[in-house]
């Protein structure tokens, strides 16, 4: 059984900027956690699971993490593309997936879409980087 973890994006209800992050879940033998929040704080974007998944230096992957990751093509040529996108969670599809890969190659390679499904494929730890999170750097959305 994995572990049930969620991170909480805070934000200054005085400036609407992010502030810190707060976590809170259900360990694997059932221990509940959670770390303390301020009243001067809100939520507007709401929980955020983690993945299951820990990237090359071990750090956990959570929904809103933008990441770096190498596909390696087994098209014949056997070549390899650093790609990026923001981590998202696909209700329909009971999923995480990866959005905002600008890559035309690799979104035709999906079905045409910017989003695709952790479902339909399997990362390697060592090809897999957090490079930060939508909220503490929003310029990479850009």
């Amino acid at each position: 059984m994995r572990e049930i973890k969620f991170r909480v994006p805070h934000y200054r209800t005085d400036t609407g900027e992010f502030d810190h992050f707060s976590y809170w879940g259900r360990g694997i033998h059932g221990s509940e956690f959670c770390s303390p929040s301020n009243t001067n704080f809100t939520t507007p974007k709401g929980d955020e699971q983690l993945t299951g998944i820990k990237d090359s230096e071990g750090v956990e992957v959570y929904e809103g993490d933008w990441v770096e990751f190498t596909y390696w093509w087994f098209d014949g040529s056997e070549r390899e593309t650093s790609l990026s996108g923001e981590v998202v969670y696909l209700p329909e599809l009971l999923s995480f997936a990866l959005k905002g890969v600008k890559n035309k190659e690799w979104c035709q390679h999906v079905g045409g879409e910017d989003t695709s499904a952790f479902a339909f494929w399997r990362f390697e730890g060592d090809d897999f980087h957090v490079r930060g999170n939508i909220h503490q750097n929003p310029e990479l959305l850009k």
